[in-house]
């Protein structure tokens, strides 16, 4: 069986090393260290070339154990008809939230730990963790949702932060 190594080379960026040892799995650890939900990344073989992705994604209300949900090459199946504004912010660029809309329900289809095709029906903050991830394996950041003035202020803020902290 083949588990996922979770390699952080740079806060926010994550990489994804396919290994046979169950001992370096911990989801667990990766989501809860940043607090995120959710992480999304390429599949890297023995030679560091991509060879596939994974998202886990851990959709678990406050007060309920973890829950992580580990897909390796996840591929949207449906898209539900109605919708669901959420605030979604993204490690990749910190301290931004964007309001989304989204569908409310999706289904992925995904290879799980155990090597196993499953389904996924997912409804609401789960529905909404899994395409923020998708988007990602896809290229695509939660400011590509907004009209070309609002990312560009956006996008020039954080170029303003990155040469503040550079000059400290």
């Amino acid at each position: 069986m083949l588990f996922a190594l979770i390699c952080k080379d740079k806060p926010g960026h994550l990489q994804v090393r396919l290994d046979t040892r169950p001992d370096h799995v911990n989801f667990l650890n990766a989501l809860n260290a940043d607090k995120q939900l959710a992480f999304a990344g390429p599949f890297l073989d023995a030679d560091g070339k991509p060879n596939g992705s994974l998202v886990v994604v851990d959709a678990a209300e406050e007060g309920e154990p973890p829950n992580p949900i580990a897909m390796a090459n996840p591929e949207l199946v449906a898209l539900g008809s109605t919708t669901r504004v959420h605030e979604e912010g993204c490690l990749s660029i910190p301290d931004v939230r964007v309001e989304i809309e989204r569908p409310a329900n999706v289904t992925v289809r995904y290879i799980d730990r155990h090597g196993k095709e499953q389904e996924l029906a997912a409804e609401g903050l789960l529905a909404t963790a899994v395409q923020h991830e998708l988007d990602h394996l896809d290229g695509q950041l939660i400011i590509d949702f907004l009209s070309r003035l609002k990312r560009d202020m956006i996008l020039k803020k954080l170029a303003k932060a990155r040469k503040e902290r550079r000059a400290a």
